[in-house]
């Protein structure tokens, strides 16, 4: 099977000439040919695009011609499979007699410069009905993810603010193959294509002028809790996209300092004890996904709304299974806690005698209601215990400090009770049905 997955090479622009019906200087855009061409078994179809959107979705391997070209037809295997040679195989192939279903998208759908953010509401959306799927959530992650550009674009630095603009065209242009004409995904295949393009996206978007791994911790607060302010009410599967970033930037960050923000945001490492679940060995998505809710549920303890106040959660290996004095199997999670109007306006510097009350409180009871055994989190798919909880000196909890630990798990006493009442019962009522077998027996 031909990956989809970005191949970043360091390459010289390939000039991809005019021909057929497209016209240099005035497309047409919904212009679509079957023909030969180079490196290339057989025929396949040609779409005609702008120059600047071959070079944005190529990754800058691309070309039409010189810079007087403004339009091209571009090879399908180029643009949905990246591949500069190979057999070439669906949805690209077609011959002389193929005939395409006419589109129904607008113009701009076709060749887009991925600066528009409705496109995935106008153009792919149209196409494809994901809603009520995962691919929704994706969709509305992108659609995020483009606005931190046209919409708080003034919270950022110059670099970040170059980053997010490369970035969202880079995830758009993944996409933009699923509305030819010739391609018939589906939502699978569309959110599959999403996952795969993030990492690179991020890392190396065109033309690489920045990354999210050159983020200054300033900059990465505001773009994550920006973005995570779009899924407050979302269900945790949701928030696969939102993690991927989270992912990207722990890997790759080149950001070693301390935490200076501790007045309006803190990171902490909680131990969690698995006191009844349906898995036995948890995979990354759910142990992010359990993770989540837990979050969700510590808030409602500490009577912080997620409206107001920042909550995010995620699984973190332990360095081996782990057992609880009490011979639960646990699981480790990194809980993220923000003060949301402290990320976007002026306090976010280093604090110099800043004192946030309202922030502290929230984490004093974060912190008692640990050393008290109160997070027991009861959610739909298991009861979860925290056992422990420490705080991250660095943003990969790599250095902790401050450990807080729970009373070892143990079910109420009431629990206990009603066991031992209703084994009294049931004596009760066997001894009851034995005397009368025998009275029965003995009439007889």
């Amino acid at each position: 099977m031909i990956s989809t997955e970005y191949i970043f090479l360091i390459l010289v622009y390939a000039p991809i000439y005019v021909n057929g019906i497209c016209n240099s200087q005035i497309g047409p855009l919904r212009t679509t040919e079957c023909s030969l061409v180079n490196n290339f078994n057989t025929k396949q179809w040609h779409s005609c695009l702008t120059n600047i959107y071959i070079q944005q979705q190529s990754q800058g391997r691309h070309r039409c011609g010189d810079e007087t070209v403004r339009y091209c037809n571009y090879p399908c295997m180029h643009e949905v499979y990246y591949l500069e040679a190979n057999l070439v195989i669906d949805p690209c192939t077609c011959n002389d007699s193929s005939v395409l279903p006419a589109s129904a998208l607008p113009t701009e759908c076709l060749s887009p410069d991925g600066s528009d953010c409705d496109w995935y509401k106008n153009c792919l959306e149209r196409k494809y009905s994901c809603q009520g799927t995962p691919t929704e959530h994706m969709a509305t992650y992108a659609k995020t993810f483009c606005e931190l550009h046209t919409q708080h674009n003034e919270l950022f630095s110059d670099r970040a603010q170059r980053w997010i603009d490369d970035a969202r065209k880079c995830l758009q242009m993944a996409l933009v193959p699923f509305v030819r004409p010739f391609n018939n995904g589906n939502c699978q295949k569309i959110r599959e294509r999403a996952f795969d393009s993030y990492k690179p996206c991020y890392i190396r978007p065109y033309p690489e002028v920045a990354s999210i791994c050159h983020m200054t911790r300033r900059d990465w607060l505001r773009i994550f809790w920006t973005l995570k302010t779009a899924f407050i009410a979302s269900a945790p599967i949701a928030y696969s996209s939102l993690q991927n970033v989270v992912d990207t930037f722990n890997e790759c960050s080149m950001d070693t300092e301390a935490n200076d923000f501790g007045h309006i945001f803190k990171e902490f490492k909680l131990t969690i004890d698995l006191i009844d679940t349906p898995w036995d060995n948890l995979n990354k998505d759910q142990s992010d996904q359990i993770a989540v809710r837990i979050a969700h549920q510590i808030a409602r303890i500490a009577l912080a709304p997620p409206q107001r106040w920042g909550w995010y959660a995620y699984g973190i290996p332990l360095t081996s299974m782990q057992h609880s004095p009490t011979g639960y199997k646990q699981m480790a999670i990194e809980l993220l806690v923000a003060d949301l109007p402290g990320i976007v306006n002026e306090t976010l510097v280093p604090p110099v005698n800043i004192t946030n009350v309202e922030f502290n409180e929230i984490i004093m009871r974060i912190e008692n209601a640990v050393i008290k055994g109160n997070l027991l989190i009861q959610i739909d798919n298991g009861t979860y215990y925290v056992s422990q909880m420490t705080y991250c000196l660095d943003a990969k909890c790599y250095a902790t400090t401050e450990n807080y630990s729970a009373p070892p798990y143990a079910p109420k006493n009431g629990s206990n009770n009603n066991a031992y009442c209703f084994s009294i019962i049931f004596f009760f009522l066997f001894t009851c049905f034995f005397c009368n077998l025998i009275r029965f027996t003995a009439l007889y």
